[in-house]
């Protein structure tokens, strides 16, 4: 029930706030919204108002926009349409949709900062995780000790004892720890670790938890934001020059996480829904035909060149942008049932 609620609310909240920037939108230019509804299937409660129908529907997991005259089949040219708007009108109502994602996704990551804090790698010799079977497990090392001196060096800061291990593969090294405040030695001898070339004994440094106030929460939201979205369009570059098929998730694979997520508790699932909501925007603002994006690449060619396209074109590059999504749709659940499939089999 859990995972059903979490998928519920997941795909509910980020695809009815994508819609809920068009409508704003929309109405704000005057253009008239046929209907406006939460969820999609049948309707199961109804009401007209300013001309709006605005609906509950049987399936919560997002929402619909119907605009007056918003297919080229449907356009009269009629003042209250969309495609009768300006080119740069129908950008603003168009772009909405996947801003209001990525406001989404600055309040969810700002609200996640805030109340639990960001993650900071401490500069002190305190060790904060131990690798079982590694040199420092079997001398006896906890995490929470700190390392006072190795050999005759008193260390200060992580980065002097790294050092010094790292130098020393195959080397046996005295080290003074303080546990609870108690002295004592013990000796430690650094694996070779071939692919860096360096020596380990398998500890991690103690990672701190800071919090920040509101403002610095709000500006450590705008820039994961900024990094996931620059991040997701390097790595389709990548994709794209060395001519592989990027990793997808769809539907079922989002579900599936989501379900996973939920049960680790709030801030794992919170930092998931900002991910996810970042993901919308950024799939929305593709220059795909269909897609908002598509939408707003015709709009800044009619801007430009003056013209709109025509009808011929407008339903050729819309047959175009449906068979590219259907393809990533395929593509995603393709490897979304492959992954069930395998985790499936090593269980």
């Amino acid at each position: 029930m859990l995972s059903l609620l979490a998928i519920a609310f997941t795909f509910g909240l980020v695809i009815f706030l994508h819609e809920l920037g068009h409508f704003f939108v929309a109405k704000k230019k005057k253009i008239k919204v046929e209907n406006f509804s939460f969820g999609f299937g049948p309707e199961i409660y109804g009401r007209e108002f300013a001309g709006t129908r605005y609906s509950l529907r049987l399936v919560p997991l997002g929402g619909m926009v119907k605009m007056k005259g918003e297919l080229l089949e449907e356009k009269k040219g009629e003042a209250d349409e969309f495609l009768s708007q300006p080119w740069y009108s129908r950008i603003a109502v168009v772009a909405a949709g996947p801003l209001m994602n990525y406001f989404l996704a600055i309040f969810i990551f700002a609200a996640v900062v805030y109340f639990w804090g960001i993650p900071k790698v401490s500069t002190e010799p305190v060790i904060g995780e131990i690798v079982a079977g590694m040199p420092a497990d079997e001398a006896g090392l906890k995490p929470g000790d700190r390392i006072l001196k190795i050999g005759e060096k008193k260390i200060t800061l992580w980065e002097e004892a790294a050092k010094i291990i790292h130098q020393s593969p195959g080397k046996k090294l005295e080290l003074e720890i303080s546990r609870k405040g108690e002295p004592f030695h013990l000796s430690v001898t650094p694996k070779f670790e071939e692919k860096q070339k360096i020596g380990l004994i398998g500890i991690t440094p103690e990672v701190k938890t800071i919090k920040l106030g509101l403002l610095n929460s709000l500006l450590k939201g705008v820039e994961q934001v900024i990094f996931w979205t620059v991040f997701t369009f390097a790595y389709l570059g990548r994709s794209l020059v060395k001519l592989t098929a990027p990793e997808l998730a769809g539907p079922v694979g989002i579900a599936q996480v989501v379900a996973q997520t939920a049960k680790t508790g709030w801030q794992n699932f919170l930092y998931l829904l900002g991910l996810i909501s970042t993901g919308v925007a950024i799939f929305n603002f593709l220059p795909i035909p269909m897609l908002d994006g598509g939408h707003i690449l015709f709009s800044l060619w009619e801007g430009v060149t003056k013209k709109p396209l025509t009808k011929q074109k407008m339903k050729m590059a819309n047959a175009l942008g449906l068979a590219i999504i259907l393809t990533i749709f395929l593509l995603a659940t393709y490897n979304d049932l492959v992954r069930l499939l395998v985790g499936g089999l090593k269980r």
